[in-house]
């Protein structure tokens, strides 16, 4: 007992101290931590800049990369500057577009080459080689003919049918036949083995079968229809070749739309760095005079939202300069963004041509209508041979053959031969009919298509001549407006830092010189894209 009780209080003492720490918390069990969850660690706020406290986060942030860079998106850096020259040149030879439509110059040329070969005559040569023979019993020689053509030693020359069905259990022996070494024999060797008695010979010697042909033949009446699959391949040809000439004038559209916008956002770039270090520099002269106490705090708010919208600006810009560069990237064929070198200022000029002399060219020359007339003359081709099938054809046909047998089957006559012949289909269950209605209705809807297409040329062609005028006016006027905005901001500010025009005033002031120079950016490159839509419905600069 005195031992017990020796033991019995630290154990107490253990106990005591278990308890008082899982009430307190301090210690916890280890398969209770191993089941619970453990909290994820608390986060420390993200510091966002103030604009009211801090007078330089917006330039410093935006006039670089560094702000797209911080929105988690691809920093722009291009990888090669071209011009516009080279860049047309280098989308021809990558462009898919082009690409298919040399195909189908290459396609159509070969079927107008098929519809001339019409007029020649097929030549064919025809040759065959044929050793006949049977296996030996001994399987190491080889016995005469399966077919049984030629002569043997018991019934002389037989027929192929009566050799393969003459019946042989007149005097066979009942039971399979029995090789050398006891193996059973097939039947096509049980039916070649005679059971007579005394030595056995089984058919004749080997021999080789062999002929050569050589044919030529020539449709000497075809009702037309030779002339008629002529005119279909060359208009079939033309037609491509005029939809060829349309796929290069637009991918040269598309490439000169992308480096103009290319250069468009390079300009409106331009325009807002001028126009954030213009709401800089009201921001500033805001807090000055806040500071002296001759401004409101409602005025350097204004000029802040400015200076904001003049660094969303500027954002967008490039943004679409970055996108603009890898889509011209895309079109030279390059595996990255293509910057651009800029050729001269880009400004308007008046055209070559006339506005009645662009409109003729469109009417007689575009690309797009040329190659639906063609079509529509295909398909008249197409009809006129469609409706050839009516009339038969005549063929006059020659051969030559060279047979090297022992026995002259009838099926192979050396020789010379000429045959004359015509075919003729007298019913064919509708299968001319249904050919010559298709080929009505293509011709019918080309016919539409073709006329449609002259309208669409000649609409085409003032609606872009419109547009080329407008864009020349509005670049007129945009000038002029800058000039009278810039004047207009200068007085508002003198008037404004006296204390005599408010903040509202200069603000609009401000944003009317931006939108002024903006508007004078878009107008130069819009004429440089009306120009060159006009160019590809017309097919030729100008």
């Amino acid at each position: 007992m005195p031992c017990l009780s020796t033991w019995a209080q630290p154990t107490a003492l253990y106990v005591a101290a278990a308890v008082v720490a899982l009430a307190t918390g301090s210690v916890y069990p280890v398969a209770l931590a191993a089941q619970t969850p453990s909290p994820s660690p608390v986060q420390p706020p993200i510091h966002l800049p103030d604009a009211a406290s801090d007078t330089g986060w917006d330039a410093s942030r935006l006039l670089s990369d560094s702000a797209i860079a911080g929105a988690d998106t691809i920093t722009f850096v291009t990888d090669t500057s071209i011009r516009l020259g080279d860049a047309i040149a280098m989308a021809m030879q990558v462009s898919p577009v082009a690409a298919s439509a040399t195909a189908t110059l290459r396609i159509a040329h070969a079927n107008q080459r098929v519809a001339t070969g019409e007029f020649l005559p097929t030549v064919g040569v025809n040759s065959s080689v044929l050793h006949n023979g049977t296996p030996s019993f001994d399987a190491t020689t080889t016995a005469g003919a399966v077919t049984g053509t030629e002569p043997n030693s018991i019934n002389g020359p037989v027929g192929t049918a009566s050799a393969l069905l003459r019946p042989t259990s007149a005097a066979s022996p009942s039971g399979p036949f029995v090789g050398p070494r006891g193996q059973p024999l097939g039947s096509l060797q049980s039916a070649a083995v005679p059971s007579v008695s005394g030595p056995v010979v089984v058919g004749s010697p080997n021999y080789f079968n062999a002929y050569a042909q050589a044919v030529a033949a020539w449709d000497l009446f075809t009702g037309g229809r030779r002339g008629a699959d002529v005119r279909y391949g060359r208009e079939q040809a033309r037609a491509a070749e005029s939809s060829r000439i349309e796929q290069t004038f637009a991918v040269t559209a598309a490439v000169k739309t992308t480096f103009y916008n290319v250069l468009r956002a390079e300009d409106l770039e331009a325009v807002a760095r001028v126009e954030i270090a213009r709401a800089q520099e009201d921001l500033r002269a805001a807090r000055h005079r806040r500071e002296v106490g001759t401004s409101t705090p409602a005025d350097v708010l204004q000029f802040e939202l400015d200076l904001a919208t003049a660094l969303q600006a500027l954002i967008q810009a490039r943004i679409n300069r970055r996108t603009n560069a890898y889509e011209l990237g895309r079109l030279v064929g390059i595996n990255g963004a293509a910057d651009v070198t800029r050729e001269g200022s880009y400004q308007p000029t008046p055209l070559a041509l006339s506005d009645s002399a662009v409109v003729a060219l469109a009417v007689g020359h575009a690309p797009s209508l040329l190659a639906a007339r063609d079509s529509s003359r295909a398909a008249e081709a197409a009809l006129t041979a469609a409706r050839t099938q009516y009339v038969p054809t005549l063929t006059l046909g020659g051969s030559y053959t060279w047979v090297n047998t022992p026995v002259v089957t009838g099926s192979l006559v050396p020789g010379w031969a000429v045959d004359l012949g015509t075919s003729f289909p007298i019913f064919n269950g509708f299968l001319r009919e249904a050919t010559v209605e298709r080929a009505s209705a293509a011709a019918y809807a080309a016919r539409y298509a073709a006329r449609d297409a002259e309208r669409n040329a000649r609409s085409q062609a003032h609606a872009l001549l419109g547009a080329i005028g407008l864009t020349m006016e509005e670049v007129a006027i945009a000038r002029t407006s800058v000039a009278v905005a810039t004047e207009n901001y200068r007085v508002v500010s003198s008037r404004y830092g006296v204390g005599v025009a408010t903040v509202l005033d200069l603000s609009v002031a401000e944003q009317t010189v931006a939108t002024a120079e903006q508007q004078l950016v878009n107008a130069r490159y819009d004429f440089q894209l009306a120009r060159a839509n006009l160019q590809t419905l017309v097919g030729r600069d100008v």
